[in-house]
């Protein structure tokens, strides 16, 4: 199979999903040369300049007052239960949520947001994660991809744990992807919430639908961008995104169990 190069144009159904044969890079050899780079320890991120009482809706509430909102560009991470719905099958609501959602939550929560992170949670155990959200910073791209690694390495514990007790095979799966953000910030009894919408989620939503088995996909764009994580990755054919309708080169998070 021939790559596309990036900017052909492609409809939205013709997803290549027969993968080329994996090469490893890691993030540092994409970056600099074709040379596979041996992954590097992952270091502590540094604290963000953002007030610790205030985060996310609260700080653009306090920026620009009650139903505010901004356009972004931010780095987005789609996070989800891929067999949620057999899962549903298998449990109760309640053993579900006590024994799966809650504990999942907490760890992706909790690795997000150690990196500066934004976390939304939606419906059925769907995260959206926004770096550069409320405040863009420069190293948005790598801060998200370590919090993606990491929280990967987290759950893989969690998944171990629910086959050992529970016979369940728990499927997570991960897009993340860069693009514009329309972000409205409004007040519902005295605490900000956030309404999200644009072409960043969008785009990380379809390469979630694309990441079978528990994978992480990362667009070209955010890959370079966040090279100096130095995470280990595999190139993947070219995929079209919402918006722009551009081909874009994959990446696949090589799975490791320490970064």
């Amino acid at each position: 199979m021939t790559e596309m190069p990036i900017g052909t144009i492609l409809d939205d159904d013709s997803i290549l999903r027969r993968f080329l044969p994996f090469s490893p890079w890691s993030m540092a050899a994409l970056a600099t040369s074709a040379t596979p780079v041996p992954p590097a320890t992952m270091e502590q991120p540094e604290p963000l300049p953002v007030q610790p009482e205030l985060a996310g809706p609260q700080v653009a509430l306090a920026e620009a007052g009650t139903n505010a909102t901004r356009r972004l560009e931010v780095v987005a991470c789609y996070i989800g239960i891929q067999n949620i719905a057999r899962l549903s099958e298998q449990l109760h609501p309640q053993e579900l949520m006590e024994q799966v959602l809650l504990p999942y939550s907490q760890a992706v929560r909790t690795e997000i947001e150690a990196r500066g992170g934004y976390l939304e949670l939606y419906a059925d155990g769907d995260m959206v994660a926004l770096f550069g959200y409320p405040q863009p910073v420069d190293n948005d791209a790598e801060r998200a991809l370590r919090a993606v690694a990491k929280t990967q390495q987290r759950l893989r514990g969690l998944q171990k744990g629910w086959r050992s007790r529970l016979q369940l095979a728990v499927l997570i799966g991960t897009g993340v992807a860069r693009g514009d953000m329309a972000i409205g910030a409004f007040e519902v009894g005295g605490q900000g919430r956030a309404m999200l919408l644009g072409e960043a989620i969008r785009s990380a939503r379809r390469l979630y639908s694309l990441a079978r088995g528990g994978e992480v996909f990362i667009a070209e764009d955010v890959a370079r961008a966040g090279a100096a994580s130095n995470l280990p990755m595999e190139a993947v054919p070219p995929v079209s995104l919402p918006t722009p309708r551009l081909v874009q080169q994959l990446y696949r998070l090589i799975p490791a169990y320490d970064y």
